[in-house]
């Protein structure tokens, strides 16, 4: 007789047992990367250290380390083994021109996190951390000084301008500009600008940003140097610092085992500024786990698409494609004639990025419309009614009124169930669920495992061009050494030459001498 096998089995305890395993397997694994991350740095240090090992004039690209590259190693360790500390995955968001970058992360993040302006906003990276329970964003600027520094440089250049009489609405050409001479007036009154150490709440941190921004271009201007500005901020742990929960990732405060913060960097565009910012954005790339490419949907096809191509170009050889997403933004502009969504995957996949196996991880979507379906329905589910509208003011209740109600928006934004139903379709139709599961959410489900993968990965690249050094320089020696042998046996070989010769003049000259005497001797006889 068969009796039934029975399994007695609490399954949310497996679960919880097994989700500690996996913590403590990578926490574990964090450690042991960390410590290979530290011999390898202490190897790299002492090998500098090494006459001619490396190159210090070479500045090219190659397969062999030279000096300087050496060092950005060292550093970037430093940074690998930061983010091992934290067990953080870093998701560096790139935009085109105009493409909607800031756009882009208020939607993943859920809530007005930077501020939308005409002008480009980010001159230095800045980091969004996902911080569970943190409502109200807090910004911290973990490092001052070269920003002190800098504002009191600004702040004696326009008091030296103000008082030759040369400070006028054009000069600079931010003074012209409410915002431009009220900060050009407060430089001026305080002698620099009084940064703090945290920012609380959207109002003040967007303060902060606009003015630290605009500090900057007004350096330009006055022709200041800013490089020991990026020069400061090159490591990711110096970096201005966002805390906020993502809202989309609410829910998952217990099943993830690491961090997820988004990266903003300066666009491309903004190249043009300084060549230390184009090195501090190529730095950060390299740093980042992962990076997200935020394209213009309504500039492909167009008189403006080379401009994005040559954007693209700037930086394709830091974008690599196994870590590398693509959102096509302002994909609600399509109509019946334009290219649609598997069109669209096809077409950047295999024109702009040329490479179709990159098909996968192109997203067309419409970040302003996630935006305003995410901040509908954040707001919703806490107050339980909208906003009230201010006569003459432009809000975000408005911008959604207008997208999701059409017209007639202001007789039916009071109607909760109405506006609730239009921001779900709102959020379904800008198709930004796709690579919020893809991207956002994989990542920080899987935070601890990309940190650790990413980090071994820079352990092997690292290795790999260390060892082709060592290598090629192992190769060149050996080769030297067989040169010199050659040398030394060509040389011996012209020295018993050179003795035979010795020799065959010794034997000339004694028959000349002979041959001389005896004529003499002949001549004396006569």
């Amino acid at each position: 007789m068969n009796l039934p096998l029975k399994i007695n089995v609490d399954l949310p305890k497996f679960q919880e047992t097994l989700e500690k395993m996996t913590v403590i397997s990578y926490e574990m694994l964090g450690k042991e990367s960390s410590r290979l991350l530290r011999q390898q740095k202490e190897l790299l240090r002492g090998a500098l250290d090494v006459p001619d090992l490396f190159d210090k004039n070479r500045t090219d690209k190659q397969e062999t380390y030279n000096f300087k590259e050496v060092e950005e190693s060292i550093r970037e360790i430093d940074n690998e083994v930061h983010k091992l500390e934290t067990m953080e995955t870093v998701i560096a968001v790139v935009g085109t021109m105009k493409a909607g970058k800031s756009t882009t992360i208020n939607a993943i993040v859920g809530k007005e996190i930077l501020p939308n302006r005409n002008d480009p906003m980010t001159t230095l990276p800045t980091l969004i951390r996902n911080k569970h329970g943190q409502l109200e964003p807090l910004l911290t600027l973990n490092k001052i000084s070269p920003l002190t520094l800098l504002t009191e440089e600004i702040s004696e250049k326009l008091t030296l301008i103000k008082n030759r009489g040369e400070l006028t609405e054009t000069n600079p050409s931010m003074y012209g500009t409410n915002d431009g001479k009220e900060l050009i007036q407060m430089l001026m009154d305080n002698q620099s600008y009084d940064f703090q150490d945290s920012y609380q709440g959207q109002e003040d941190i967007f303060r902060l940003l606009k003015h630290l921004n605009d500090v900057m271009r007004l350096a330009k201007e006055l022709r200041l140097s800013v490089d020991n500005v990026y020069d400061s901020y090159q490591e990711s742990k110096d970096l201005p610092l966002i805390e906020v929960e993502f809202c989309h990732l609410q829910a998952m405060d217990k099943s993830a085992n690491g961090n997820l913060s988004i990266l903003d960097t300066p666009g491309p565009n903004e190249f043009g500024q300084r060549d230390a910012l184009k090195t501090v954005f190529l730095h950060q790339l390299k740093r980042a786990t992962a990076v997200m490419l935020v394209i213009d949907y309504t500039q492909m096809k167009s008189e403006a698409e080379e401009d994005v191509r040559e954007q693209i170009d700037s930086i394709r050889k830091q974008l690599d494609k196994e870590r590398l997403s693509i959102l096509v933004n302002k994909f609600d502009q399509a109509n019946a004639n334009s290219m649609q969504k598997d069109e669209v995957q096809v077409y950047v996949s295999n024109t702009l990025m040329n490479d179709p196996t990159l098909k996968t991880r192109v997203f067309p979507i419409s970040a302003w419309e996630a935006y305003l379906a995410n901040r509908t329905l954040n707001h919703l589910e806490t107050e339980k009614t909208m906003p009230s509208i201010v006569e003459g003011e432009q809000s975000w209740v408005t911008d959604f009124g207008k997208t999701a109600l059409g017209k007639r928006w202001q007789k039916r934004i009071g109607d909760i169930e109405e506006v609730t139903e239009s921001a779900k379709e709102l959020w379904k139709d800008c198709f930004f669920q796709e690579p919020l599961d893809n991207v956002i959410k994989d990542s920080h489900a899987n935070a601890a495992k990309f940190c650790v993968t990413a980090a071994v990965a820079k352990l092997d690249c690292i290795q790999e061009l260390f060892g082709n050094t060592v290598n090629i320089r192992h190769k060149t020696l050996d080769k030297e050494i067989q040169q010199i042998q050659l040398a030394i046996t060509a040389l011996m070989e012209n020295i018993r030459n050179l003795e035979a010769l010795n020799e065959d003049v010794k034997q000339e000259v004694n028959t000349g001498i002979e041959r001389f005497r005896v004529e003499i001797k002949k001549h004396i006889r006569q």
